[in-house]
């Protein structure tokens, strides 16, 4: 097998996931895990169905959190995705990658069982010495693993499941209306932890430029593209991120005529400062620094740009001609209804169809969800402290604290803002890359998951204590206990009493 194929050259051991499974269940059983449930039941009239949690997003982080709280057990929880069953997250839809953009050396989602990890699972299936030739896992196998771990422990999730409304009640927990097979249910959820990556918490970001282009002529980077049906056609692409670069690659293998990049930049950005932040102490830390030293982190990370990697860059190399139109200033874009016309710096340039890599907005006001609690979550660009270009630009970026929860604007006025747990982009100024990125995972999953039970556990605290009240389970039995008899104890002084 090549190092970053997804195609393995060899058969793999028909016993090779079985005889994982049986580890998995082994190293669980070291571990007493699933834990008992202890979360008592709880009721609500109003609703169909009362749930201790509510995670949105089915993805790498939602699979880790899930995770962490069933084996830790909290049992009465779903997992809610919008998208088919095997098709959670962008793996199997929009990423156009052939491999992770990270190293292989991350442990995803697991939950601190070795057993679990993307790595046990690769070895499991192709053997040790194809995970030593490989630097990036494959993206087919990525996918492929995290349907096997959520099968394997048996994760409570939802397909086709959308959430439309969140509704605060008086008491702190929330109501979601969700739109499934074809109608609509409510759940009550006493947490909702958001797990939708990049674009949950707005949408995908397109230019004003294409506002009254006809659909069909273009697309953002994140959606379904029939890129069969580009073979032989000029495809424009807006960015020249990993995202463009990907896209554009996909585009020439399926046998387009031509690719050209449109970037606003003077140069294609190659310094990728945000892997200095891979690191457990980032993942853990990078929420204790001052809202002026996390706004320099920020300012240096978006400076620069994210470059694509340098493996794509080989990709679209190998792929095929294209063209990187530099500096250019996009003014408008024209269309007969069939083709566009892409003007920049007054020069016209002809194209079948567009993709738009332009990345996601981070914006509540866009979701409907989202409605009712915005009114009550502070944001990171409320700062006045911060300098007033981090103001705009964070100024629908809801602060998350150590735990990922929201913070209310005023401390008490909306209590179901204090339950909802953001680890997708929108929490990045607040607490870092790490809520999307793969390589932490599974250690932001379990903090969350830590602070979810303890609060739990916490807000249950009156049902706990009328439980230990009503403890009558005695160690051992006094039936048939001797009856009291009068004894000298053998070590004390003659004469002494014992």
């Amino acid at each position: 097998m090549s190092p970053d194929s997804s195609e393995p050259d060899h058969a793999q051991p028909p016993a090779g996931l079985a005889e994982l499974e049986s580890r998995v269940a082994s190293e669980l059983s070291l571990l007493n895990m699933p834990y008992a449930p202890w979360v008592p039941p709880q009721g609500d009239p109003g609703s169909e169905e009362v749930l201790d949690v509510v995670v949105i997003g089915g993805g790498v982080t939602g699979l880790a959190v899930a995770s962490s709280l069933v084996l830790r057990g909290v049992n009465r929880m779903v997992v809610l995705d919008r998208n088919p069953a095997g098709s959670e997250g962008p793996w199997a839809t929009s990423a156009r990658m052939k491999t992770l953009r990270t190293t292989k050396f991350g442990t995803g989602p697991t939950p601190g069982v070795p057993a679990l990890t993307p790595r046990a699972w690769f070895e499991a299936m192709y053997g040790a010495e194809a995970w030593e030739a490989i630097t990036y896992f494959p993206l087919d196998d990525w996918a492929a693993y995290l349907r096997w771990f959520k099968d394997v422990l048996d994760l409570p999730v939802r397909n086709n499941s959308d959430v439309v409304d969140i509704e605060p009640l008086a008491n702190g927990w929330l109501r979601l209306t969700v739109e499934a097979d074809g109608g609509r249910r409510l759940l009550t959820a006493r947490r909702v932890i958001v797990c939708t990556g990049y674009g949950g918490w707005g949408g995908a970001k397109l230019p004003a430029v294409l506002q009254d282009v006809p659909k069909q002529l273009f697309a953002h980077s994140s959606e379904i593209i029939d890129f069969d049906a580009l073979a032989g056609r000029r495809v424009g692409i807006l960015g020249v991120g990993a995202s463009a670069i990907d896209n554009a690659s996909t585009a020439l293998e399926h046998g387009a005529a031509s690719v050209d990049f449109f970037v606003r930049r003077s140069s294609v950005p190659s310094l990728h400062r945000a892997k200095a932040l891979i690191n457990v102490g980032c993942i853990e830390g990078f929420g204790e620094m001052t809202a002026e030293m996390r706004t320099e982190f920020m300012r240096l990370l978006q400076a620069d740009g994210a470059p694509p990697p340098g493996h794509s860059v080989q990709r679209l190399l190998e792929a095929g001609a294209h063209r990187v139109h530099l500096g250019a200033d996009i003014t408008a874009v024209d269309s007969d209804g069939d083709s566009l016309t892409i003007w920049s710096n007054g020069e016209p340039h002809s194209v079948d169809f567009l993709i738009s890599a332009t990345g996601f907005d981070v914006d509540g006001r866009r979701r409907p969800e989202w409605q009712q609690l915005l009114p009550g979550v502070r944001f990171v660009g409320d700062d006045p402290e911060l300098p007033e270009q981090a103001q705009r630009a964070f100024a629908q970026h809801p602060v998350v604290d150590r735990e990922y929860r929201l913070v209310e604007t005023v401390p008490g006025a909306c209590p179901a803002v204090r339950n909802v747990y953001v680890l997708a982009d929108a929490a990045i100024p607040s607490q870092g890359i790490a809520p999307v990125n793969v390589v932490g995972a599974g250690q932001v999953a379990a903090r969350t998951a830590t602070a979810v039970i303890g609060s739990l556990f916490a807000e249950d605290g009156a049902a706990h204590l009328a439980q230990v009240r009503q403890y009558c389970e005695p160690e051992f039995s006094v039936d048939g206990w001797p009856a009291p008899v009068e004894s000298v104890n053998p070590a004390a002084p003659a004469g002494g009493r014992a």
